[in-house]
């Protein structure tokens, strides 16, 4: 008999015993009564138990079929197919006891047939006709016959329930009662030192272990949730939390019994509240059709108690109970402010100027694009001042990059406010600038008035003195304006333009501005 150990879904082992039924055997098979004989054959007529010992099938369970010792050679043909109908119906009529006749070893034989079903075995009960002398003496026997046979069925049943099944049934409510959690229980000991008994107390043995182990691992397990610098956390699908590690004071202020007892309204914001209640549904959705489940990414801001608000990054898994079918989200939460200032920064490294914190080269052709996406759905005019300070180099010379630098930022932070909110301010580098200026109107007359207007905002703004840490510097710049429409289509030939236009207006002379469309 083998038994299968588990803890919850976990299964730690497998555990066995045998039993000895040998004093069974014999005191069925070694009657001695003159023309009786008793035997136990397995269903496929394999001989199990016979008064000679070397007609017996040893090992029956591991070795081959067509080595066993069977009572097929015994028997004539009528006779084999008797017995293997009988033997085919008794399973299926495990209180009865069937009698038919029997052509055994060359002698006649009343035989009393009983299905032994605790251990799957058919008793022979077999009474040689020759020794029935008279009729009575015949119906005394066939009633011993009979009687033998109903005392062999209950004595197979007395003898499974004492030693084999009411321990075994033992032994199953405790195994039970460990699988659903309750490590209190034990299986019942006695003096005896039969294999049962030895079960017994390995079973016990093992349950001490097991629930050593679990204390150890609980014990583990919540040191590493109160410490954790990230929130552990278990979720019911009704969106009330069943546990919170302590750790949720350092990331939202709120003890973990606080959190316990909000709604879940107060524990996402609602900016996220929609995104978080789609996954979880889409969770239970995918659990119910049986699917296996992956843990799932997301970002949720969430409320402090000192009214901020902090990003996190929640990794998150709907766990089913295959026991009860019931489900809870199991997650950890990590603060991701940090990560997110880190991106934001890697973002503005890949996308604006560091000195000045205008657009770069690449963001600037992105919005470039874009406004021309924008002309041809809309049919507006747009267009690109690119400008070049003029004396910018001797300020470099005189006082040196870092006077030099101040007067860049000071410069975007004039062209910022010149321009409108809808409109783009990027550096490409050195003292060179360039604007988007999107939507300038529906007609080419309209829109060159307004960027020359503009432009010339621009430079005046510029051409006001700058009161620097080490002197107050004036300069000008030299500007080119280009006006385009839906019939440019290439972001790279405009700024190209545009920049030609610039060096006109530079070779011109100092604060010329030149417009071109």
């Amino acid at each position: 008999m083998n038994i299968l150990v588990r803890n919850e879904q976990n299964a730690l082992g497998v555990t066995g015993f045998g039993i000895d039924l040998a004093q069974f055997i014999d005191a069925y098979v070694l009657t001695k009564t003159q023309g009786f004989q008793a035997i136990i054959l397995n269903k496929q007529g394999a001989i199990l138990g016979h008064p000679d010992f070397s007609k017996v099938t040893h090992n029956v369970h591991t070795s081959a079929s067509n080595t066993w010792k069977t009572i097929w050679p015994y028997l004539d043909t009528k006779s084999q197919k008797e017995l293997r109908r009988y033997m085919q119906d008794l399973p299926s009529h495990a209180s009865d006891v069937f009698t038919c006749k029997l052509r055994y070893d060359g002698k006649e034989y009343t035989v009393a047939l009983a299905y032994m079903p605790y251990v799957d075995w058919i008793g022979l009960s077999m009474v040689d006709v020759s020794t029935l002398l008279t009729l009575y003496d015949m119906r005394m026997a066939f009633t011993v016959l009979i009687v033998l046979g109903c005392l062999s069925a209950w004595i197979a049943y007395v003898l499974s329930q004492s030693y084999l099944l009411t321990p075994i049934r033992h032994l199953s409510s405790v195994v039970k009662a460990v699988c659903a959690g309750d490590y209190t229980q034990r299986a019942p000991l006695d003096k005896e030192t039969d294999e049962l008994s030895t079960l017994s107390r390995d079973v016990n043995a093992m349950i001490d272990m097991v629930q050593e182990a679990q204390s150890a691992t609980i014990q583990r397990y919540r040191w590493l949730a109160e410490n954790s610098h990230d929130v552990i956390w278990v979720m019911g699908v009704d969106g009330k939390f069943v546990y919170v590690s302590p750790s949720v004071k350092r990331l939202r202020g709120f003890s973990a019994e606080e959190v316990m007892d909000q709604s879940f309204e107060e524990v996402i914001c609602e900016g996220s509240r929609q995104t978080v209640l789609h996954l979880m549904e889409m969770a239970i959705m995918e659990a119910a059709n049986g699917a296996i489940l992956d843990a799932k990414n997301v970002l949720v801001e969430q409320p402090c108690k000192d009214g901020n608000t902090v990003w996190t990054e929640v990794n998150a898994r709907l766990v089913v109970n295959q026991q009860d079918g019931s489900m809870q989200f199991i997650g950890i939460t990590r603060d991701i402010t940090e990560r997110l200032a880190v991106e934001e920064e890697i973002k503005k490294l890949a996308f604006y100027d560091p000195l000045t914190h205008l657009a770069n080269r690449r963001l600037f052709v992105d919005k470039l694009e874009s406004g021309l996406v924008t002309c041809k759905k809309e049919h507006t005019f747009a267009g690109v001042i690119f400008l070049d300070l003029d004396d910018f180099k001797p300020l470099n010379d005189t006082y040196g990059h870092q006077a030099g630098d101040e007067l860049l930022i000071e410069v975007a932070r004039r062209l910022r406010e010149t321009v409108r909110a809808t409109d783009t301010v990027g550096r490409f580098g050195g003292d060179e600038f360039v604007i988007l200026v999107a939507q300038l109107g529906f007609t080419r007359e309209e829109a060159f008035s307004t960027v020359t207007r503009i432009a010339h905002q621009i430079a005046a703004f510029i051409a006001q003195p700058y009161p620097l840490s080490s002197t107050v510097y004036t300069l000008s710049a030299s500007i080119g304006v280009l006006l385009f429409n839906e019939a440019q289509n290439d972001a790279k030939t405009i700024l190209d333009e545009a920049d030609s236009v610039m060096y006109r207006a530079k070779d011109a002379g100092k604060a010329c501005v030149i417009v071109q469309g």
